[in-house]
């Protein structure tokens, strides 16, 4: 027999041993591990071996019969694989612990509401409210007259009272704003899903209650400024300001000419605001003709734009770092310390890190006679730049080099 049939014949051995271990063990404490091949539900019903759960070690086959159950349940109810349903019970730690009569009638209760299974799947947080005060939630959401239950079901994270404020408002303006509601006013114009922008309203309630005419200006404002819509909704503070303070910020920003003008631009203190601009015009100065990062990089290290392109595609979070700090890395690498172009491109994640520390650690390896021959290890952790210092040190005391060279 060749050596690889022996190794395997004896590795095959040792598994079927360790197996019986594990079952005389098993079997000792009364515990049952069901085998993935057991069809451990209603014997009526024709289910595949591939929708069983893996047994887990100290689970009894009680447990683990309800767990599968459960799983079946939910899969029909929402129509999804095994996999995204376990994935859903396991989502929070209380879903796991309810009644599964209780998740099973809160979901036909949401399901027969019409609320989509994938909008429930999205929002498992759904099924850990009190049955009563759900359906008191979706009776109000009804009320404001949905295009779609969906677009409206992220509100439901909101308190009861709070929810019967905002349908009161609704009632009071519904016929007066432009799509009927602030969740389809703001969606419209800034072209997202109604259910994402119901999602951010959730956790800022605020917004439905600011008069009308304040956030349709400031709103203005902020398309007027190209505001990016994502950046609006994740930072909507910015729409408790006075609209004059607003325009008066973002028009600021594009006198420094900010590509991107962010929300926190109108509610950051000024000193940070100007510092910030500052950085933005100098950004600028040293682009010079080029129109990006990219092509500053491209004609710094002498690259094609297709060929920097690939490079940053490895640590794409090059492109993000500020202009300044570019310039002052690749001043300091190129023309102080002699490294090579082609030395920062092989490692170009070293322009994101900071230059005090490269300064330093650079010092600290020619005085121990080391001079690195590429910037990874400029690049590592603490803990790893220092455990290549020592073994650099040990090495150099073998060689009886480390005496010589403090001579």
């Amino acid at each position: 027999m060749s050596c690889p049939g022996f190794i395997k014949m004896i590795k095959g051995v040792v598994n079927i041993l360790r197996r019986a271990s594990t079952l005389t063990s098993v079997h000792r404490r009364g515990i049952i591990l069901a085998p993935k091949q057991w069809n451990c539900t209603n014997p009526a019903s024709d289910v595949a071996s591939d929708d069983i759960s893996d047994p887990i070690l100290n689970q009894t086959f009680e447990e683990y019969r309800r767990k599968n159950l459960l799983l079946l349940k939910v899969k029909g109810l929402l129509k999804c694989s095994h996999r995204e349903a376990e994935k859903f019970i396991e989502s929070s730690k209380y879903l796991k612990v309810m009644e599964q009569n209780q998740i099973v009638e809160i979901l036909r209760y949401l399901l027969n509401r019409k609320v989509p299974p994938e909008s429930i799947m999205e929002n498992p947080w759904l099924l850990l409210q009190p049955q009563n005060t759900l359906r008191e939630k979706c009776l109000t959401l009804h009320a404001m007259q949905p295009r779609e239950l969906l677009d409206f079901v992220p509100l439901l994270r909101v308190s009861l009272l709070s929810l019967l404020k905002i349908q009161k408002k609704y009632e009071s303006e519904g016929s007066t704003i432009p799509g009927k509601h602030r969740v389809y006013y703001l969606s419209d114009r800034l072209e997202v899903e109604p259910k994402i922008v119901s999602k951010y309203l959730s956790t800022h309630q605020f917004m439905f209650f600011i008069a009308f005419s304040t956030l349709q200006e400031i709103l203005d404002l902020m398309v007027k400024y190209n505001v990016a819509p994502m950046n609006i909704l994740k930072d909507l503070w910015a729409f408790r300001y006075n609209p004059k303070s607003v325009e008066f910020r973002l028009d600021r920003a594009r006198q420094a000419e900010v590509e991107k003008p962010m929300p926190w631009m109108v509610r950051c203190p000024v000193p940070i605001l100007e510092k910030s601009l500052q950085i933005s015009v100098k950004h600028r100065a040293l682009l010079g003709s080029n129109e990006s990062t990219l092509e500053y990089l491209s004609e710094r290290l002498g690259y094609d734009l297709e060929t920097m392109r690939y490079i940053t595609s490895k640590h794409p979070a090059v492109l993000r770092v500020r202009m300044t700090k570019i310039k002052e890395i690749l001043d300091f690498l190129l023309l102080e310390e002699g490294f090579t172009t082609h030395d920062i491109a092989q490692v170009p994640r070293i322009l994101c890190h900071s230059l005090e520390t490269t300064r330093t650690r650079l010092a600290e390896l020619k005085g121990y006679g080391c001079v690195p021959s590429t910037l990874v290890i400029l690049c590592r952790s603490q803990r790893e730049y220092e455990k290549f210092v020592n073994n650099w040190l040990i090495t150099r005391e073998r060689l009886g080099l480390l005496k010589e060279n403090k001579e």
